[in-house]
């Protein structure tokens, strides 16, 4: 089975409060997929407290977080795996205190490697530099010519941009 990512749902939201869920329609994931759920928020003081991330049957695991050097912003990177038989819903984030906004972004991978489980499939986590507006990825060699890249960045007006690629 080919490699598929698709974008499954998101949130963009400024209010100040411990607990999103996203609601631009719930979704049943395929099964056995690998569900990535990117996690960004806004905080007056540094310091990143997802207590918990679940939906679709399932709850999630952290497999990476970055914070910027302005203690502005955190964005973590959660992964699960649906199972057989996974369930409609939405995705619902929680934080141990409250946060100043959150950007949730949800990507659902097909045909993946799932011996590998959902954190042993993220292979290549890399934190970033950045210049002013000017971000910078540096990527180790690719495991096998198959790999896929997926980038999330969260930008200085609150977007997050999400991208797939090959690793070559």
């Amino acid at each position: 089975m080919a490699l598929l990512a698709t974008f499954r749902t998101a949130i963009r939201n400024t209010t100040n409060t411990s607990s999103y869920i996203t609601n631009s329609g719930a979704f049943t994931p395929a099964a056995n997929s690998l569900m990535l759920a990117c996690i960004s928020n806004t905080v007056t003081t540094q310091g990143f407290d997802v207590s918990s991330v679940s939906g679709n049957g399932v709850n999630y695991t952290k497999s990476y977080s970055a914070t910027s050097t302005s203690a502005a912003a955190q964005t973590e990177l959660w992964v699960a795996n649906p199972g057989a038989s996974p369930t409609n819903g939405e995705i619902t984030v929680l934080f141990s205190t409250t946060r100043t906004g959150c950007l949730i972004d949800v990507i659902e991978v097909t045909g993946w490697a799932s011996s590998l489980g959902p954190t042993g499939a993220i292979l290549n986590q890399q934190s970033v530099t950045t210049s002013g507006l000017q971000v910078t990825v540096s990527l180790n060699a690719a495991t096998t010519a198959g790999n896929r890249t997926v980038a999330f960045t969260f930008g200085p007006n609150e977007t997050l941009t999400f991208g797939v690629g090959i690793d070559t």
